[in-house]
């Protein structure tokens, strides 16, 4: 598959189908010797997460409480955890926690995060509240590509139509994204083009505009290549 900047691609599929393995080796949470994974001109197959991080790739899994965010953490920290450009560090290691707070804050508001403070564990936050600050976390890192697994997955359907639109901003303004959702009229909706998972086999990416909704059921079950 192939992404570039300003595109979003879509990825769609039956939960099941290699989803979470494609999102682990596109992370570098699991490295595969044999895959082959070029950013900008460069092999980072074997580069580790936070490695790619630092690269400018960001990323948001499905599982949120244990591999996007640390439970035991607060939010604050949550973000200093995931910051690749080391924005919030001064000198000889020391952290600038005002700066940190309203980044932190930032989010919360943007994405109207239901939590009591920037203190709070991400723990104590509900399923959704926690989807919608990493999403916010990671969108707020303005990366030059963005991978995430089921954005709007959990929450309301206003936020989720923020997140989506949040995703479309960061496209416009030179990102590329990789979206795997499970949520066909989600991908649809925003997606440039469109490709489907099937029993760990991508179809070839089409023009989302070009695709027809007949023609999708097929691909999703392996009849058409």
């Amino acid at each position: 598959l192939e992404v570039n900047k300003s595109e979003i691609l879509g990825i769609g599929g039956v939960a099941g189908n290699g989803q979470e393995e494609l999102m682990q080796i596109l992370t570098g949470e699991k490295i595969d010797q044999n895959a082959s994974i070029k950013y900008m001109g460069n092999n980072i197959e074997r580069l580790n997460p936070r490695e790619r991080r630092e690269m400018g790739l960001a990323f948001a899994p499905e599982e949120r409480l244990g591999h996007a965010a640390v439970a035991n953490l607060n939010l604050l920290e949550n973000c200093l955890i995931t910051d690749p450009k080391k924005r919030f560090q001064k000198k000889m290691g020391f952290i600038n926690f005002d700066e940190l707070n309203l980044y932190t804050n930032e989010i919360i508001e943007k994405f109207n995060v239901k939590t009591t403070s920037s203190r709070a564990l991400a723990s104590s936050l509900s399923g959704g509240n926690l989807q919608k600050f990493v999403i916010g976390r990671e969108i707020g890192q303005k990366p030059s590509l963005f991978i995430v697994n089921q954005p709007t997955w959990g929450v309301d359907a206003l936020s989720a139509a923020n997140i989506r639109q949040a995703i479309v901003e960061i496209a416009n303004a030179g990102a590329a994204i990789i979206l795997i959702s499970q949520d066909l009229d989600e991908i649809l909706e925003i997606s440039t083009k469109v490709a489907f998972l099937t029993k760990g086999s991508l179809s070839v990416p089409t023009n989302t505009a070009d695709i027809k909704t007949d023609e999708i059921g097929a691909i999703m079950g392996g009849v058409s290549d």
